[in-house]
């Protein structure tokens, strides 16, 4: 069984900004501007005619034993567990383009062949079951088309308030699925918000791929833990001379960043040179000091400005004008190779030669193998030439983009998608992105339509996301359970649930600074009213929106829909703020107390399980009215935290957090009907 989390949300901050930033110390990184497909031919001017024998030496982690994540480059002795072909070597012509994680209007009318030497055809050795059987007919019908089936993206800059013909959707959704910025974990990133100068700390030093030290100088009066989250990320890019700070020795981490104060940081951080002097006539010699950093800009294509003539130095920068000036800054320095340093003859640094490049040392020594150049993995040859497309180094694949730069995350070849983990492997089988789950094939292709994996049946979508609940295929409607899984008889179908908000409306429940349990209720609820009804079960709300429902009211609304279990959600608080947990509440003298108490259990286990809260137990409370007798379903109640524990308190404020929640409650009800 496929076991699903929730992918922790990033908080996006990262918005940099120094008052006046002079230092330029940061070296470029260095890329290759290679449009065309490289057809590698290992007969390079420097080795030609040998072919490479032996194993190239992988980039990462040399010397430290890989003990849970896949081995990375730099572990030669390792033995490769993957057995995957060569995407190179494509034999078979797809019939049909597969559709792309990211391209999700298209009918994908046949999955694509593997790109690998696949010359068997798979064949279902499980046909004699009478239901699998009726699921291999439908997955030969809808490899050619599925209907009705809800795509979901693959990139994090999916938000809400960022359509695609919004200025800086590509810039967004870029930085995102490289995990340099995020949104706000209710699925809006807030693009006409101000960036702040902590945000900025926090987007370059992840886009710049500094590493943390044990100890930083603080220069500032303003910058501590208490005062920012951003604390190393603003003392490392002010170690770096990127950032500053002003002329009392302030950061102002809240401070919003201006556009002038924007062009310096860019200028710093990716050591921008002037090509020619700026054309904009609003800077004033109040400016005079971002005149340089605002020519850069404009000379290297990455700002045009807001419009007749102006570049507005002193109005401040939005969040969604930061990523696309970060988005162009990346564009253009992944554009340029280096200037090559030399020693007499002896070369240094990055070499082309008959259109292929090379790397020497400092000692002017070619590099074979891995080469590691600001951050950024490459792979030489055996006759030292740079690679691209796909490689295979000790047994596993990786993918070279047409730079050089070792790929990860998703990379589409030749109509096909493959995700790279983290240092560049290839990934098969199950890949859980962003909350997600996809299934890739040995050879890395990611599947679309009917999977079966382990004698279970899956169903993955146009965009390759597993599906779950109730889905419609060719007039047939089948059910996949919180896993993936097909269920033949769901158990859930036909109950009735009601999903009581706990207050609402005039009654704010627990109350502290500025937070209020009646809407951390609702918010959790909500969510846990989507999977009931995606489960199949009949859901009543007592409430969807903030108002105010009597607690008899509610207990009517129970019975007038016969529900047969009723969930009660609430948030916790106390006097001292020592006190901290998740608690479920029952009533040992209702007429179905037995039942209860079980159901009570179920879910507190559940949430124990999931969220790794602290368990304060199920809790008998026969006095609460809503879980009295005349309740004629199964009534518990939930208390999903304290609001006044810190820890708690940031806990259920998250829309992280708050989906464990809602999952766990879900799967509680589950295993209680289960059983």
């Amino acid at each position: 069984m496929l076991k699903k989390t929730m992918a922790t949300v990033l908080a996006l901050g990262y918005v940099l900004s120094p008052m006046q930033i002079l230092a330029e110390t940061h070296s470029e990184q260095p890329t290759v501007t290679q449009e065309k497909e490289v057809e590698q031919k290992e007969s390079s001017s420097l080795n030609q005619g040998k072919e490479a024998e032996q194993k190239e030496q992988a980039p990462l982690n040399q010397g430290k034993e890989a003990e849970q994540k896949e081995q990375a480059p730099l572990n030669q002795g390792k033995e490769a567990e993957q057995k995957e072909q060569a995407p190179l070597n494509q034999e078979k012509e797809t019939e049909q383009k597969e559709q792309a994680p990211l391209n999700q209007e298209k009918e994908i009318e046949q999955k694509e062949q593997a790109p690998l030497n696949q010359e068997k055809e798979i064949e279902q050795k499980d046909e004699t079951k009478a239901k699998e059987e009726t699921v291999t007919k439908n997955i030969q019908q809808d490899q050619n088309k599925a209907q009705e089936v809800q795509a979901a993206s693959v990139a994090q800059g999916s938000f809400i308030d960022v359509p695609n013909t919004h200025f800086a959707y590509e810039a967004i959704t870029y930085l995102a699925n490289k995990n340099i910025v995020s949104g706000y974990g209710n699925g809006k990133f807030g693009p006409e918000d101000n960036v702040t100068r902590e945000q900025v700390a926090r987007l370059l030093y992840v886009a710049l791929g500094l590493q943390p030290k044990a100890e930083y100088k603080n220069p500032y009066h303003d910058v501590s833990n208490s005062t920012t989250m951003f604390l190393n990320e603003i003392l490392a890019l002010t170690e770096a001379g990127i950032l500053k700070g002003d002329q009392d020795g302030n950061f102002r981490p809240k401070s919003p960043l201006t556009r002038a104060e924007m062009a310096q940081v860019l200028k710093n951080a990716f050591n921008l040179k002037v090509q020619a002097a700026h054309t904009f006539n609003d800077i004033t010699a109040n400016y005079a000091w971002a005149n340089d950093a605002i020519s850069a800009l404009q000379s290297n294509g990455i700002t045009v400005g807001t419009g007749n003539g102006k570049f507005e130095p002193g109005a401040t920068t939005t969040r969604g004008q930061y990523s696309k000036f970060l988005y162009e800054t990346m564009k253009l320095k992944q554009a340029t190779k280096p200037e090559l340093p030399t020693d007499g003859d002896k070369k240094v640094g990055w070499v082309q030669d008959h259109n292929n490049w090379y790397y020497f040392d400092q000692n002017g020594v070619m590099k074979t193998g891995w080469v590691q150049v600001d951050n950024t993995w490459y792979y030489m040859a055996k006759n030292g030439a740079m690679k691209t497309g796909w490689v295979q180094v000790d047994n596993t694949w990786y993918y070279m983009a047409e730079n050089g730069t070792m790929k990860t995350s998703w990379v589409q070849v030749d109509n096909t998608w493959y995700y790279m983990a983290e240092n560049g492997t290839m990934k098969t089988e199950w890949v859980q992105v962003d909350n997600t789950w996809y299934y890739m094939a040995e050879n890395g292709a990611m599947e679309t339509g009917w999977v079966q994996v382990d004698n279970t049946w899956y169903y993955m979508a146009k965009n390759g996301a597993m599906k779950t609940g109730w889905i419609e295929i060719n007039g047939t409607s089948y059910y996949l359970d919180t896993n993936g899984a097909w269920l033949e008889q769901p158990i859930l179908f036909g109950k009735t649930i009601v999903v009581d908000a706990g207050h609402g409306g005039k009654d704010s429940g627990a109350v502290y600074k500025g937070i209020f349990e009646k809407d951390i209720a609702l918010s959790v609820s909500l969510k846990l009213q989507k999977l009931l009804e995606n489960s199949g079960m009949h859901v009543v709300m007592t409430r969807a929106t903030d108002t105010f429902i009597e607690l008899s009211d509610r207990v009517k609304i129970s019975n007038k829909n016969k529900a047969d279990i009723f969930v009660s959600v609430h948030v916790n608080s106390a006097d001292s703020p020592a006190a901290a947990g998740i608690e479920t509440l029952y009533n040992p003298d209702h007429p179905k107390s037995n039942q209860v108490y079980k159901l009570a259990s179920a879910v507190q286990k559940s949430l124990i399980a999931n969220t790794g809260g602290k368990s304060r137990g199920v809790k008998e409370r026969p006095e609460l009215r809503v879980l009295k007798g005349d309740n004629q379903a199964l009534p518990i109640l939930v208390e999903t935290g304290f609001i006044t524990n810190t820890e708690d308190r940031l806990s259920i404020t998250s829309n992280n957090y708050q989906n464990k929640l809602s999952q766990s409650i879900f799967e509680g009800i589950q295993n209680y009907l289960s059983r």
